[in-house]
């Protein structure tokens, strides 16, 4: 399949697949020090695929996984292990609902 994804900053991220367009809003929370967002962002969305998650929950985690990030200072800052991160992901307060398109027919 093929995809692109963009971070945007405290916004989220937005997604464009050959099946459907999403966003997946930024968690509400208190940002510290931004230092690696990126990067575990980018190893929380590969960590979801490699664990059988689909590309709309892996760019969930990888969200959650940044989110955790910025919450500390220094590029691991927040950041304790899977299960941990699956539950901040179900518990935390997001900014605005997720939007998904219909898949193109």
């Amino acid at each position: 399949p093929s995809w692109c994804i963009i971070l945007d900053d405290d916004s989220g991220v937005s997604s464009t697949t050959t099946a459907c367009q999403f966003r997946i809003p930024a968690f509400r929370i208190e940002v510290k020090d931004t230092t690696g967002c990126g990067d575990s962002y980018c190893g929380g969305f590969v960590a979801g695929l490699v664990r059988g998650m689909s590309m709309l929950d892996a760019c969930r985690l990888g969200t959650a996984t940044s989110a955790l990030v910025a919450t500390g200072l220094g590029s691991d800052a927040g950041v304790v292990d899977f299960d941990s991160t699956l539950r901040f992901m179900e518990e935390s307060a997001i900014i605005e609902e997720s939007a998904v398109s219909p898949p193109k027919e």
